[in-house]
């Protein structure tokens, strides 16, 4: 039995391949049928990643949709003080449940709106008060969360990159049996 090395991981060996296959060099065999099936894999293991990655990007999309939309009902509502309160909860709620209340921003959502409640519950909160916590703050994870979005879209290329690559050792492959059954073909006719 011997190893061959995958060149999607950096050169890490995978499963063993039996020796009576098609020789690579004297250290490595390999059957065509076993590189087609690796290729098959490894084509499979990039879809569902690029899947995952458009979901996330989907993900980051609506998470920045509902954080504008409530830096907007900030800048509409007047809810300064505490006939305001139901309105605030309500708005922060909203935006908590489109984003996710286990995720980073939700979390930061929360405090803000615990935040937000006892300051108006304290006195009233003016435009400035609210420029500077309030809308100022959604700024902030908005572009924590676009940041992510950024990152997102690098792995995605990454991927994209990395399919090609699967697909073109894919394409190579298939090619050179061909040629290999045609020159068999020819040796036997010859």
């Amino acid at each position: 039995m011997s190893f061959i090395q995958d060149p999607f991981s950096g050169g890490k060996s995978i499963s063993p391949v039996p020796t009576n296959s098609l020789q690579v060099n004297e250290d490595h065999f390999i059957s065509p049928e076993s590189l087609m099936a690796y290729c098959s894999m490894r084509m499979r293991g990039i879809e569902d990643q690029i899947k995952l990655a458009f979901a996330k990007q989907e993900k980051s999309n609506a998470d920045q949709k509902a954080l504008g939309e409530l830096s907007q009902w900030f800048h509409t509502y007047s809810y300064q003080d505490a006939a305001g309160i139901p309105g605030v909860t309500s708005a922060f709620d909203y935006a908590i449940g489109r984003v996710g209340a286990d995720t980073d921003a939700g979390a930061r959502l929360t405090t803000l709106k615990n935040t937000v409640i006892e300051k108006i519950k304290e006195h009233p909160m003016s435009p400035e008060d609210t420029e500077k916590l309030v809308i100022q703050t959604i700024k902030e994870i908005n572009g924590d969360v676009a940041g992510g979005a950024e990152l997102n879209m690098i792995n995605l290329q990454s991927l994209m990159s990395q399919r090609q690559m699967a697909i073109q050792l894919s394409t190579n492959l298939i090619q050179m049996l061909g040629e290999m059954t045609n020159k068999i073909i020819a040796n036997i006719h010859g």
